[in-house]
């Protein structure tokens, strides 16, 4: 007799992604609660509300064990050791996040660029959409509108080896259009539309409401722009000016 599951997903009212049940013929099969410090997961918890995991740019901790990340250059993960450096896991992809490669037995929740990954539907979460990589695309709209491109379902450009969209709102696009810089596969059409992903990733409305409605280029010779800096962007709900980097992500404030 075949098992039939499901996984129902729960978001909080900033659009992130809080609570992923599993079930198997009608019966819950696992529960699971995360915490968020602003665009960041920090914590995994039980259903009731005990820390499981804990995580962190470098690793995070699963219980009293700690596991340390292997990047690559755009954040993704491609391998897990443990505290005595043993190797635990490791993870391969394919361009555009396609995973060719998971083996081991502990794995961690987040892959291709950094991205919260979901085994059971093979797709990744941003912040604000879903993404799938056998597609290269995302399954819904851009939440920022045309401001990321015309092709509101594109992922980064069609440049996924120099940029990444941890956010899902496109902005390293916007960056990469005013630098001009001459990017492959940005299609003047949209994909049509597959439908919404199942979930409140398919709701293509800003909650966030960071639409980033002026940016600006870096200037070497400006002594306050900070190491890394290649722009600025205004945020259009407080008026404050940040110097972005090459991934369109606020690293400081422009005074």
């Amino acid at each position: 007799m075949a098992r039939i599951g499901s996984t129902s997903l729960s978001y909080d009212g900033f659009g992130r992604l809080v609570r992923v049940v599993e079930t198997k013929n009608g019966a819950v099969n696992s529960g699971k609660l995360y915490v968020w410090s602003g665009s960041t997961i920090v914590e995994q918890r039980n259903t009731n509300g005990t820390t499981a995991k804990e995580y962190f740019d470098q690793g995070f901790m699963d219980g009293t064990s700690p596991y340390f990340y292997g990047k690559d250059h755009l954040g993704s993960i491609h391998n897990l050791t443990d505290a005595t450096g043993a190797l635990k896991s490791q993870l391969d992809y394919g361009p555009y996040g396609e995973l060719t490669e998971l083996t081991g037995k502990t794995q961690p929740d987040f892959a291709y660029v950094g991205l919260f990954y979901h085994q059971r539907s093979g797709l990744y979460f941003a912040e604000y959409r879903a993404y799938d990589g056998g597609l290269k695309r995302w399954l819904n709209r851009d939440p920022i509108g045309e401001n990321g491109g015309l092709n509101l379902y594109a992922y980064v450009l069609g440049n996924p080896v120099r940029f990444r969209d941890p956010q899902g709102t496109c902005i390293p696009c916007i960056i990469a259009i005013l630098l001009g810089l001459a990017l492959s596969g940005c299609s003047q059409n949209p994909p049509p539309d597959q439908g919404d992903s199942g979930s409140k990733h398919g709701d293509n409305t800003n909650k966030s409401g960071q639409n980033p409605t002026q940016i600006g280029t870096g200037d070497d010779n400006n002594p306050e722009q900070p190491p890394g800096a290649v722009g600025t962007w205004r945020d259009p709900n407080t008026g404050q000016v940040y110097w972005v980097n090459q991934y369109g992500q606020p690293i400081a404030p422009k005074n």
